[in-house]
C-alpha cells in the first residue's frame, strides 16, 4: 500500500501540482502545468472546522449557512441548517455530542472555538484510524502531523496557555487518552496554519484547518487568492501561473507599509523577501507619509535630518516637523475618542461627526493615498451605512475606490467588493447607469477571484443581466419613447420587440400617455411601489390613444419589487447577497485576505 506522501503526490499530480522544498521557506506548492487567471488551482474541505460564534448559532456547523438554524437537542451546542447537514456530520458529531452533553454548564462556557476545533480534530483522527470514515492523500491525519508548529520559537507564556488548553481538551473527551505534549504542539500549529473561513464578501465566519493549503507560501504580491464557498476553500489564479512556478497567496493585509507587513508576519515565524518587500521605500512613503504643503502638488515629504523638517520630494517645499507631530497627536486623541463612542453602540452620530473632523485633519496632514486617510473613510462608510445615510455612504465609498486601485493588485477581491458595494448603493439611490457600471466592474474582478458558479456570483451576474439594456428597447428621453411599433402576444405573455422577445414575469401596469411615463416614475404608484425606468422595467405595449395626428404609444412599466416610495427604507425583498453587508452584519468587516492561517441520527434531533 502506498504511503500517505505517495498518495498526496499522486493526487496533486492529477491537479497539475507538486510539493517541493523551498530554501528558507520549507515546503511549497508548485504548478506542473500552466494556470490561467480565474482557474481553480486547488480546492479542499477542512480537516476540522468550527464557526466563530458557538453559543448563539451564527452558522451551520457543516455548511456554514446562516439561515434556518436549529440547535442539536442533546448537546445544545451544535447548530445545523437542516437534517441533511446534520446527517452528513453525524459520525463526527455523534462522538462530540456525547462528550459535550456530559459537561457541566460551566465547562460548556469554556468551550471556545479553538478548543472545539481541537476536539473535532481529535475525534476525526480517531474515526479515520478506526476506518469509520475514509481518508485520502489530501485528507488524512498525517498531513496535520507534518505541519510545522514552530514550538521552539513560541513565547513561554503562550506555551503555558497551550498546555492548559490541552488539559481542558482531555477533560472534555476523557474516553480518549491524549498525549498532552502532542496536543500542545497542535495548538501551536493552529496559530500559524489555520485559516479564517469567510463568506463571499470576506466577513469572517469561522476557523478551519486545511493541511494541503497550509503548504502554500505567502507573498505580498501573490499570484493566487484564497476564497471560501461555505467551508470549502478555493485557491484561484489571479494572473497566469507558468509551469514550475510557485503558487503563493497572501496571509495578511497587504495594503500597508513594509514594516507593518513584516510585523504582521512575525507570528508565522518568517521574514518575507518578496519583490515588494526588498524594493525601495517610495511606496511606504506614499502609504504613511505626510503630504506636501502645496495642495496642488501630489508629492510626499521626506525627513530632513539637518533641521528636523520635512521636504517634498517633488517641489522641495518644507514643512515644520514639530507642527506635523502636533497634528498627528491631535488625530490620535480624536481617533481614540471617536472609537470609544463607536464601540459603545449608542453614539454613531457623534462618532460620525468626530470622524469627519479627523478626516479634515488627516487630509491636511497625510498624502491622499495614505492608509490613514483610507481607514478613516472606510470607518465613515461603515458608520453612514449603519445610520442608513445612503448618499453620504456612497460618497465615501467612491472616495475609497481610487486608493484601493492604487494599493491592491488589479484583480484583488477587495477592489471588486468595493465596486460591488458602490453599485448596490447607486442602485438603491436610483443611479441606474452608475450602478450598472460599478457592478460590471465588480463582476469583471470577482469572476476571477470568486468564479462564476457560487450563489453570490450567480446573484451578481443575474442582476447585471437584468440591468443590461437589450438590443432593441424603449428608452425614455425627455418626454418621448423611442422605438418601433410593438405588439403584445397574449398567448405567450411576452413582448415582441423585433429582434428581442422579453418574457413578462410581473403583471404590467399601463400608462395612458407615453409623455407621462417618466414623470410617473418619480410619483407614488397606487400600489406604493417605486417605478424604475430601466431596461428591465420598461416593456412596450400596443395600448394607447391618438393625440391629434400623432399616435401616442403606451409604456408598460413593471414596478421593481421591494422598492418603496421611501428612499431610506431598505428593500427587504432583495436577495440576501444584494443587501448591504454593513447593515446586515454591522459588527463584521471584511477580512482583508488575511489567513489565520447517515440515516436520521437516532440519539440527537434538532430543536
Amino acid at each position: 500500500m502506498a504511503s500517505w506522501e505517495e498518495q498526496l503526490r499522486d493526487e496533486l499530480a492529477g491537479r497539475g501540482l507538486a510539493v517541493a522544498s523551498v530554501p528558507g521557506k520549507g515546503r511549497g506548492l508548485f504548478a506542473t502545468r500552466s494556470f490561467f487567471p480565474g482557474e481553480i488551482v486547488i480546492c479542499q474541505e477542512p480537516y476540522a472546522s468550527t464557526p466563530n460564534k458557538i453559543s448563539v448559532g451564527s452558522n451551520c456547523d457543516n455548511c456554514f449557512a446562516s439561515r434556518n438554524l436549529r440547535k442539536c437537542s442533546v448537546c445544545r451546542v451544535a447548530w445545523y441548517c437542516g437534517s441533511s447537514c446534520q446527517k452528513e456530520e453525524w459520525k463526527l458529531h455523534q462522538l462530540e455530542c456525547q462528550a459535550i452533553a456530559a459537561l457541566t454548564e460551566d465547562r460548556k462556557k469554556m468551550l471556545t472555538p479553538t478548543i472545539r476545533l481541537m476536539v473535532r480534530l481529535v475525534l476525526r483522527t480517531k474515526l479515520q484510524n478506526d476506518k469509520v470514515i475514509p481518508s485520502s492523500g489530501t485528507d488524512n491525519c498525517n498531513l496535520v502531523d507534518a505541519l510545522e508548529s514552530h514550538i521552539s520559537e513560541v513565547d513561554k507564556n503562550q506555551l503555558v496557555l497551550y498546555a492548559q488548553m490541552a488539559t481542558l481538551v482531555q477533560l472534555i473527551i476523557p474516553s480518549i487518552v491524549l498525549d498532552l505534549k502532542e496536543i500542545t504542539h497542535t495548538f501551536s500549529k493552529f496559530a500559524c496554519n489555520a485559516h479564517t473561513i469567510s463568506d463571499p464578501e470576506l466577513r469572517p465566519l469561522g476557523t478551519g484547518l486545511y493541511p494541503v493549503l497550509s503548504i502554500i507560501n505567502h507573498s505580498c504580491v501573490p499570484n493566487a487568492v484564497l476564497i471560501f464557498e461555505g467551508r470549502t476553500a478555493y485557491v484561484r489564479a489571479l494572473q497566469p501561473i507558468s509551469k514550475n512556478e510557485e503558487v503563493s497567496i497572501s496571509y495578511i493585509e497587504t495594503a500597508t507599509t513594509t514594516m507593518k507587513r513584516q510585523d504582521d508576519l512575525k507570528h508565522y515565524y518568517f521574514t518575507c523577501k518578496c519583490p515588494r518587500c526588498v524594493k525601495d521605500s517610495e511606496e511606504d512613503a506614499l502609504l504613511e507619509g505626510y503630504r506636501c504643503k502645496d495642495h496642488k502638488c501630489d508629492g510626499f515629504l521626506l525627513p530632513n535630518s539637518e533641521n528636523k523638517a520635512y521636504t517634498c520630494q517633488k517641489c522641495s517645499t518644507s514643512r515644520d516637523g514639530i507642527e506635523l507631530q502636533k497634528m498627528a497627536n491631535d488625530v490620535l486623541l480624536l481617533s481614540d475618542k471617536a472609537s470609544s463612542l463607536k464601540s459603545s453602540g449608542i453614539g454613531n452620530s457623534e462618532a460620525g461627526y468626530l470622524y469627519k473632523t479627523i478626516e479634515e485633519l488627516v487630509q491636511k496632514l497625510y498624502h491622499p493615498l495614505s492608509t490613514t486617510l483610507l481607514h478613516t473613510r472606510e470607518t465613515l462608510l461603515k458608520i453612514y451605512m449603519e445610520l442608513q445615510d445612503w448618499q453620504t455612504a456612497l460618497m465615501y465609498c467612491r472616495l475609497t475606490i481610487p486608493v484601493y486601485e492604487r494599493v491592491y493588485p488589479p484583480f484583488h477581491p477587495m477592489i471588486g467588493l468595493q465596486f460591488y458595494t458602490c453599485g448596490k448603493l447607486e442602485w438603491l439611490l436610483e443611479y441606474t447607469e452608475d450602478a450598472l457600471k460599478s457592478l460590471t466592474r465588480a463582476a469583471d474582478i470577482l469572476r476571477i477571484t470568486h468564479g462564476t458558479k457560487s450563489e453570490f456570483m450567480k446573484e451578481l451576474l443575474g442582476k447585471l443581466e437584468e440591468m443590461a439594456p437589450p438590443a432593441n428597447y424603449a428608452n425614455i428621453s425627455g418626454h418621448q419613447i423611442i422605438g418601433c411599433n410593438k405588439q403584445r402576444n397574449p398567448r405567450t405573455q411576452s413582448i415582441d420587440t423585433g429582434s428581442v422577445s422579453i418574457r413578462c414575469t410581473i403583471k404590467p401596469y399601463y400608462v395612458a400617455s407615453a409623455t407621462a411615463a417618466k414623470s410617473l416614475v418619480m410619483q407614488d404608484h397606487n400600489h406604493k411601489k417605486r417605478l424604475f425606468h430601466n431596461s428591465l422595467a420598461m416593456k412596450l405595449g400596443e395600448k394607447g390613444r391618438r393625440t391629434g395626428k400623432e399616435k401616442d404609444r403606451c409604456a408598460r412599466i413593471a414596478p421593481f419589487p421591494g422598492l418603496t416610495h421611501n428612499h431610506q427604507r431598505f428593500p427587504s425583498s432583495l436577495p440576501t447577497t444584494m443587501r448591504y453587508r454593513r447593515i446586515q452584519v454591522p459588527d463584521h468587516d471584511r477580512t482583508r485576505q488575511a489567513c489565520f492561517r447517515c440515516s436520521s441520527p437516532p440519539e440527537s434531533g434538532l430543536l
